[in-house]
């Protein structure tokens, strides 16, 4: 037994050293190799050799997670990603990560609002979970925070990018679309009541919507009229505007 364990031949490479042993072999940093002396043929107790090992895999397994930190991730996440360590080794790492602060899962939930200023809460939550946050932590984190600005924010982006049509279909444009971000209803219905300023002459914009959608229409004078006042009316105009705005240019049109 005492063979077993001892150093049969080394080979090096820039950062490591491979001890050969007659039925196994250890990959060791360079600076445990120097420090240990070992010398070929040395032979080990079974402890030490253990000690040895868990030494020298802690330290590539710092040493990952390191490299893995070098962009913000979740202790869940860095958990993930040393995968292939054993689970005391990962253990010994991640509460020497975190007693050094390299990693924090409140610190990333706070700089990913920063940078999302425009996340619901739920929208938040949804990301959160993913990340593997503990759930205890999300809901702390989230009934500490206010949604109004980010509300205003994403209202800001939706709007910017809203078709102009009927001031009626552009708020319930903006407002499902607020809904489908994770953002409460009631709040959202009431600022866009509150908030949004139609900038355009409605008449306007019914003619043009006419312009470039009546003549795509199939069909004789009565069955296009129909149904582009059908079309005008489920854009949000009001269908004696529809109406009116029809008869008008149609009548244009024969004269």
């Amino acid at each position: 037994m005492k063979n077993k364990l001892c150093i049969q031949r080394h080979k090096s490479n820039k950062n490591s050293v491979i001890l050969f042993f007659e039925e196994f072999d250890i990959k060791i940093p360079k600076h445990i190799f120097k420090k240990e002396k070992l010398i070929l043929n040395r032979c080990f107790s079974s402890s030490k050799l253990d000690e040895l090992r868990n030494e020298s895999e802690e330290y590539y397994c710092y040493e990952k997670a390191i490299k893995i930190l070098k962009y913000q991730r979740t202790e869940s996440e860095l958990r993930t990603k040393l995968n292939g360590f054993r689970p005391q080794i990962i253990e010994k790492v991640i509460e020497k990560v975190i007693k050094k602060n390299y990693i924090n899962d409140l610190s990333y939930m706070n700089n990913l609002r920063r940078i999302k200023p425009n996340f619901s809460s739920k929208r938040l939550e949804i990301f959160f979970k993913s990340k593997g946050i503990n759930e205890k932590l999300i809901k702390e984190f989230l009934d500490n925070i206010d949604d109004s600005e980010a509300l205003k924010n994403k209202y800001l982006k939706i709007l910017l990018k809203t078709k102009v049509s009927s001031q009626s279909y552009m708020k319930r444009d903006i407002l499902k679309k607020l809904i489908q971000e994770g953002f409460d209803y009631n709040k959202s219905y009431t600022f866009i009541n509150e908030n949004f300023k139609y900038e355009f002459d409605e008449n306007e914009v019914l003619k043009d919507f006419y312009y470039k959608t009546y003549f795509k229409i199939k069909g004789d004078f009565k069955i296009k009229s129909k149904r582009w006042i059908s079309k005008a009316v489920q854009k949000g105009f009001k269908l004696q505007d529809a109406k009116k705005l029809c008869e008008d240019l149609e009548h244009e049109d024969i004269n």
